[in-house]
Order: C-alpha cells, then sequence, then structure tokens
C-alpha cells in the first residue's frame, strides 16, 4: 500500500518573542533547553542589569601606571602648529603635516622647530601619536608605550600582582643567564619603578601572594602589606616606603619553620602562615611579628596541603585543602581562656582547587572537582550547606578542571570569573553571572594572554578594579579599554535550536525582529539556521548588520547590511526565507575598537506548515 505525502496546510502568520538569557546549557536535549539558552558562546556575558540579553565582554589593557591607552580622548580637537609665539604645556595636542603629536614639557618661546618624529624641536619634546583625526592608532601608539615589568632588567612571567594603598605593585625575576633573585615593581607616573629589596633580595621563580592589613600592636597600627613568595623561608611587610624581611632567626620568630610559606591570611588581628601539608601558624593579636606570644600566637594542622583560605561574610575563617573544608571559629567562652579558637571539618569530601575561592553576594564561591560550588548559609549563624551552581556546562568544566588557575569575583558586575589555562599562551574562562542572589546564566571567555597571577585593587574612594600578569612580563589592567591588548575581541553566540512550541511541525520563517543597544558603531554578522543544520536542509541565511549614530535605514552603501541607531534600545528587522521543524539563530563580532554591545532578545516571524512524519 503506498503512502501518500501528507498533505500541507498553510497557516497564518504567528509570532514569537524570545528573551535572549540563561547562558550555556550543555546537560539536557535540544528539545529540552529554553530558547534563549546558548549552545556556542564565547566572549559574551549574561546582563547583569534591568535589561535581559547578552553582552559582549569588555577588554583588557596593559598597564605601568601612566596613562591607559583606552584614556586617550582626542574629541578635544588638536590645535594647529605654529612657530610663532605659542606657550604650550604638558599634555597638548597639535597636528602638523596631518599628524598628531603631544607635548611632553612646557614651553614658552618665540620660535619652534616643527614638532617631527625626528625632530623635537627648540627646547620642547614631543611624542608622536598618530595620523591626525584616526584616534584609534593614537592609542595604539600610547599601549606600546606601556612596558613590561622591570623593562629589559627582567625577564619570564609576572609572578605576583598586588594593589597597595591606591597603587598597583608587581614581581617579576632578573633578566641574569642564571636567575639570582626575583624583584619587586611599583607601578608610577612615569611606569615601573623598582622597590629596594636588596636588604633582603627575594629568591628567584617565586609565587606572591600578598594581603594589606592594620595589627594594633604594631606599625603604630598603620596599613602595611604583607607577602609570601613561596621559595623564601620567611615574610616580608612593607609599609610604603621600606622593606622589612622576617624569619625564624627574628625576634619572636624562632619557632617558624625553616622553609617557605606558600600562602597567608590576616584574621581576627592575627597574621597566618601557610606551610606545606597543612601547617598554620598564626601571631599573637595585634602583632604579626611575634609567633612565640603566651596563649595567643599558636598553630594549626588541617591534613593536607592548603589549597585556599578565606574569610567568610559570616566571619569565620575557611581552609580548603584539595578535598576538604574546614571552618576556624573565634570563641568567646570563658573555658577557651588558653586558646581561642576552634577548627570544625565541613566536609571530607569538598574541597577547592587553589586560587579560586571568593567572597560575592553573602556567600562563597569556590571550584571543586565536582563543580563550581557555593557556600550557602542557614538560619543558624556559621552553619554551612554545599551547593552546585555549574550543572549546565558541567561537560566544559570537567574538560579543563585539571587546569583550573585563577578566579576574580567582579563584584560591581555580579559576576564570578573562574578562568583555566589550557594552553602556553592564552586562557579560557567561564563566567556566572548574578541577578541578585540568583544565578542568571554561565558563559564562556577566551582570553589571549596567558595569566599568570591577578589581584583585585579597591582604592581608597571604594572602587574595584582588577590586574592580572601575563606569561610575557606585562601586567594588564582587566574590564578596560575595548581589545584584548591590542588584539580583535571575537565575541559569537547561537541559540538553541528551538522548535516554537510544536518541534515536529515543518515551519517557514519569514522575519527576525531584534532589539540591540551600543555606544558605538559596528558590524555583526547574523546567521539563521534550520533543523539543526541538517545537510540537506535549505542554506543558512547570512546577513552583516551595522550599529551606527544613524536612523534606522538600509543603507546604499552597504550592500546587504542594515544600519540602526544607538538609543537606549533599537528595535530592527531582518527578513529571511527559511524552512525546517527548528531555527537557531547566530551572532558574531569581531573588532579593537569598538564598545560593547548588548543583544537584548529576538522575536521570530513564522508559518506552521505540516507535521513531520
Amino acid at each position: 500500500m503506498a503512502i501518500s505525502s501528507p498533505r500541507i496546510q498553510l497557516d497564518r502568520e504567528q509570532s514569537m518573542a524570545i528573551v535572549l538569557t540563561g547562558g550555556l546549557n550543555e546537560q539536557v536535549s535540544n528539545v529540552e533547553l529554553n530558547p534563549g539558552e546558548l549552545i556556542v558562546c564565547s566572549n559574551y556575558v549574561d546582563q547583569e542589569d534591568i535589561y535581559s540579553g547578552y553582552q559582549s565582554v569588555r577588554g583588557y589593557e596593559r598597564y605601568d601606571g601612566t596613562t591607559l591607552a583606552s584614556m586617550i580622548n582626542l574629541d578635544v580637537d588638536p590645535t594647529a602648529w605654529s612657530a610663532a609665539s605659542v606657550s604650550y604645556v604638558i599634555g597638548d595636542y597639535v597636528t602638523y603635516n596631518d599628524y598628531i603629536f603631544e607635548a611632553l614639557t612646557n614651553h614658552v618661546s618665540s620660535t619652534l622647530n616643527a614638532p617631527d618624529s625626528n625632530t623635537p624641536g627648540d627646547s620642547i619634546e614631543w611624542e608622536y601619536l598618530g595620523l591626525a583625526g584616526e584616534h584609534d592608532i593614537t592609542r595604539e601608539a600610547r599601549r606600546t608605550a606601556i612596558g613590561t615589568v622591570g623593562g629589559a632588567a627582567c625577564s619570564g612571567p609576572v609572578s605576583g600582582v598586588h594593589e597597595y594603598k591606591d597603587s598597583i605593585y608587581a614581581w617579576r625575576n632578573d633578566a641574569e643567564v642564571v636567575t639570582i633573585q626575583t624583584f619587586m615593581y611599583k607601578a608610577t607616573g612615569t611606569g615601573w619603578t623598582i622597590v629596594d629589596t636588596s636588604a633582603d633580595p627575594m629568591n628567584p621563580d617565586a609565587t606572591v601572594k600578598a594581603i594589606n592589613g592594620r595589627f594594633s600592636s604594631q606599625f603604630s597600627n598603620a596599613e602595611v602589606m604583607v607577602w609570601v613568595d613561596g621559595v623564601t623561608s620567611g615574610f616580608y611587610v612593607y609599609n610604603g616606603t621600606t622593606v622589612t624581611f622576617y624569619d625564624n632567626t627574628s625576634t619572636n620568630c624562632t619557632n617558624l619553620p625553616s622553609t617557605a610559606p606558600k600562602n597567608l591570611g590576616i584574621w581576627k588581628n592575627r597574621l597566618f602562615l601557610i606551610y606545606d601539608d597543612g601547617h598554620i601558624f598564626f601571631s599573637s593579636v595585634g602583632d604579626p611579628l611575634d609567633f612565640l606570644g603566651a596563649n595567643t600566637a599558636g598553630e594549626i594542622f588541617v591534613g593536607g596541603d592548603v589549597t585556599d583560605i578565606i574569610e567568610t561574610p559570616q566571619g569565620t575563617f575557611a581552609i580548603f585543602t584539595k578535598d576538604t573544608t574546614k571552618f576556624l571559629y573565634y570563641e568567646t567562652d570563658p573555658a577557651y581562656e588558653y586558646f581561642a579558637f576552634r577548627l570544625d571539618t565541613f566536609s571530607n569530601t569538598i574541597g577547592s582547587k587553589p586560587n579560586t575561592a571568593k567572597n560575592i553576594l553573602g556567600t562563597v564561591y569556590f571550584a571543586d572537582a565536582q563543580g563550581i560550588l557555593s557556600l550557602a548559609t542557614t538560619q543558624a549563624y556559621g552553619d554551612f550547606g554545599a551547593k552546585s551552581v555549574s550543572k549546565k556546562v558541567q561537560k566544559t568544566f570537567a574538560l579543563h578542571q585539571e587546569n583550573i588557575s585563577f578566579s576574580v569575583a567582579d563584584v560591581a558586575s555580579g559576576r564570578y570569573y573562574l578562568f583555566y589555562t589550557d594552553s602556553a599562551n592564552t586562557t579560557n574562562g567561564l563566567v556566572i553571572t548574578f541577578k541578585g542572589t540568583r544565578i542568571k546564566g554561565i558563559t564562556k571567555v577566551a582570553y589571549k594572554h596567558k595569566i599568570t597571577c591577578v589581584t583585585e585593587s579597591r582604592t581608597t574612594d571604594g572602587n574595584h578594579a582588577y590586574y592580572f600578569g601575563d606569561s610575557t612580563g606585562y601586567v594588564m589592567k582587566m574590564f578596560s579599554g575595548t581589545s584584548f591588548d591590542g588584539q580583535e575581541i571575537v565575541s559569537f553566540l547561537t541559540t538553541s535550536y528551538y522548535g516554537y512550541r510544536s518541534p515536529r511541525t515543518w515551519k517557514f520563517f519569514h522575519r527576525m525582529k531584534f532589539e540591540a543597544s551600543s555606544n558605538s558603531r559596528f558590524t555583526i554578522n547574523i546567521k539563521s539556521k534550520y533543523n539543526y543544520s541538517e545537510s540537506n536542509m535549505p542554506s543558512t541565511n547570512s546577513l552583516n548588520a551595522v550599529i551606527s549614530g544613524a536612523p534606522g535605514v538600509w543603507d546604499e552603501d552597504l550592500w546587504d547590511s542594515f544600519v540602526w541607531s544607538d538609543g537606549a534600545i533599537a528595535n530592527n528587522t531582518y527578513y529571511f526565507t527559511g524552512y525546517g521543524t527548528n531555527m537557531s539563530v547566530s551572532f558574531r563580532s569581531a573588532s579593537k575598537y569598538k564598545d560593547i554591545h548588548n543583544i537584548h532578545n529576538i522575536t521570530i516571524d513564522y508559518s506552521l506548515q505540516s507535521t513531520q512524519v
């Protein structure tokens, strides 16, 4: 008996709005995915503000204390250079033969030589910035002027980076044929300036861990920086002027081991030094230089190498090994006259990867072999429970978990970044975006430099900034600039193949409206794909769209491209012809110079056809 072909009955056109949110979901079949979830993503994050949608990631740029490349702003037009009697001051811009120069010194004179790139001129120094009107060229000139930590005096990766009193400090090996020591530098208005550690040089190949704090009985209760380097058997204290080294030959420190501490912390007015094999020493109350103080200094064993430590928002001190979690409590009960701490084991199966524990949104997030976890508090003070938050991206996490290296808690945007370094030259990562205390979505980032150390800077005015050192000797300011330190940011995402209420029904797809916003003009490629991109289906539709300051009209100069305005949110229409039981949409952009953009939502117009047999 012959089977007749199904009869096709055209239905009226229907529409469905899809809110783009939810991030990647690798754990369920495509039919189970929400329409705004993603199957592919790189360098987009879920938006954290009142708008829905996905936002392209911000860049990072090299830093040495001088002006950042992204801060070069020639929107204030340079003046035409004149040889007449003109006064110039530092920072003035002039144009000469279609090039831009910046005055590096002050000058008052009746005659000036031309400020070309070879002749700096009479008694005034000029810096060549680039072609007039091409601001991106001037930014590139500023970027290349920013040097590595220590310049020619150093070599290798940055081995530590830290903020102290609104200044950034970094550490790096010397450049001797046989490395002798690790140097310390401060970022200043003239670049990296060495900090004198010659009285007690640091050993080479350091892994610096630093912390700032005050102690009631030392340093006049002023804030100091304390650090260990993982290779020198003691710790360093810096007050902004002088570096002082302490080890087990120092007064009141004679019980410290002769091995190098690997990490440190400050809690309850005490300094904690972390050694191998879970051996922890803590100082007397208020005195980080006294590890012999009767009844107030002491030591703790936790039974394994400590991978991370952090003070929780609830005031306890969390101590992690790779497979255990313990909490140190401060006891005020008179029964604890001679020992003020209580160490409790929270878990003998859950631990933390190194450098991943961060406080954000009232709890601690960290990476264990099982995934990204949070310590969620119950109503009882100090009572904790562990909750996995990375189930949707568990395949990616499992693939890279052996190479997890660092994390960053971007408090201002409500995001937790977990980085892994599978390559010698790059760093990839997962980004959790929160909305309040709820997880909004997890996406991926792909940095083009290898991160070797990370720090958070919190300035005296309360602002947060983040920096990382890289394998080539640069310090980068994160979430700054429009490129990955001069390299393109390539951002792309692909939504789920959604069946529009009827996953077995064939459909004609006619039109897509999408809402997007940006502060700068840029081009984005849009593709629609059908029926899981099967080879026997119609070819993918593709279009290049341009965000512009102009009204939303077809641009005669951009064939097959659409231009829309950059208002608060612009509503745009993309016409296409597609056929299948489901459809997916991809967006891709690549730029070094454009500001972030946002893709908020899409509305698909389609008509139902026959049911798939």
